[in-house]
């Protein structure tokens, strides 16, 4: 039986070696860390912002966008040192307040941010047929309700990666 098949077994980390195994119910959802095709593009190495509640080392994506995250541990910290830079993951989310002074959101809102563009993502590739239904998305499928947000990793200055867990169960 495959880690895939099997809940009790991690899904290769592929390039997220840090991210431990959280819940026996639930793997990790596989990507392939992104990286810029210019050589040229700044990568300054910081750590993964880490997400957990009540200690649980996850915040479930329908609790975010729903707001449900006063619970959510260091949730009014900004969420990144640096707020310079526009920051974005493949659908170029911005990260910054929309106050004229660049500061960075907080991790309570990066965390709604992302479940809301994982919404959209499921809205829009629902309807796509795979011949692994294991991976599909939408209803009867995988849902946000499902989906977990363990850490988000810094892959460029201008860009970071979910890192993300499906329940099992």
């Amino acid at each position: 039986m495959s880690a895939a098949t099997n809940p009790s077994k991690e899904v290769p980390s592929h390039s997220f070696p840090n991210v431990l195994t959280l819940s026996p119910a639930a793997v990790l959802v596989p990507q392939r860390q992104w990286t810029p095709a210019a050589t040229s593009i700044r990568v300054t190495v910081q750590p993964p912002i880490r997400f957990s509640v009540n200690g649980s080392g996850y915040v479930a994506l329908s609790e975010a966008v729903a707001g449900r995250l006063n619970e959510l541990e260091h949730g009014t910290e900004p969420a990144f040192s640096d707020s310079s830079h526009k920051k974005s993951f493949r659908l170029e989310m911005t990260v910054r307040d929309s106050t004229k002074e660049a500061r960075s959101i907080t991790v309570a809102k990066l965390a709604k941010k992302i479940g809301e563009e994982m919404k959209r993502f499921i809205e829009r590739n629902s309807p796509i047929e795979l011949q692994d239904l294991q991976w599909k998305v939408g209803e009867g499928h995988i849902t946000l309700d499902r989906l977990l947000l363990v850490e988000v990793q810094h892959v460029s200055d201008g860009s970071i990666q979910p890192v993300l867990k499906v329940l099992t169960s």
